[in-house]
């Protein structure tokens, strides 16, 4: 059909159809009351299985690149739109969406877990990018590697780390310093109680053979 609509110089028509049917869906999608009133990171999986979907359709689609970068953008535009109607309530979704795959991270270290982490950041990155509310963003994300943090329900630091180099190179270095000077603190935390516990086994063990 676009084919044709191409041919007779009509296919803005089917762009216009596109951009009303994303904008529409990604609406819904963020505005599930099922979904919010549960498991709110389920908002933002079902808007990464939105997006995916739409992107595999275009390039089956469309095969010239002329013509898929317009719908892609028809994509990018439904999205901006879309996750900036309460750009507060999705920045703090895409928080707990993170923090979700980062705990998951944290009992396995298999190749394959990494490799799947990798693609969820890059997934977060693609909809954080778009999300107006950065602000509101990395106060919830703060608060959660914190308790990651603090809990040891983060055991995995390289992925921690991995997110923060994307947000550093996504926002600058000034966005990162909060997390960035919690991991710092905590780590020098850590080797001071590893110092005090081995100075103390290293006491008990004078005192014992006195």
């Amino acid at each position: 059909m676009h084919q044709l609509l191409k041919n007779v110089g009509k296919q803005s028509d089917l762009r216009k159809e596109w951009a009303g049917h994303l904008k529409g869906v990604s609406e819904k999608i963020l505005n599930d009351e099922q979904a919010i009133a549960k498991f709110q990171f389920k908002v933002i999986e079902n808007v990464v299985k939105f997006v995916k979907q739409s992107e595999d359709l275009i390039s089956r689609v469309f095969l010239e690149k002329e013509d898929s970068d317009t719908f892609k953008l028809a994509l990018k535009d439904a999205l901006l739109h879309s996750l900036n109607i309460n750009s507060n309530q999705t920045a703090e979704f895409i928080a707990k969406y993170l923090d979700m795959h980062l705990k998951k991270a944290s009992t396995s270290t298999s190749l394959e877990s990494e490799q799947e982490l990798r693609l969820v950041i890059d997934d977060v990155i693609k909809i954080f990018r778009q999300v107006k509310s950065k602000d509101v963003f990395e106060e919830f994300y703060a608060r959660s590697l914190s308790r990651r943090l603090l809990l040891k329900k983060s055991i995995n630091r390289e992925a921690e780390q991995m997110m923060i180099t994307e947000l550093k190179a996504e926002c600058g270095d000034l966005f990162t310093a909060k997390v960035e000077g919690m991991i710092k603190d905590l780590n020098l935390s850590n080797e001071f109680m590893q110092t005090y516990k081995d100075t103390k086994g290293i006491n008990d063990s004078y005192i014992l053979s006195k």
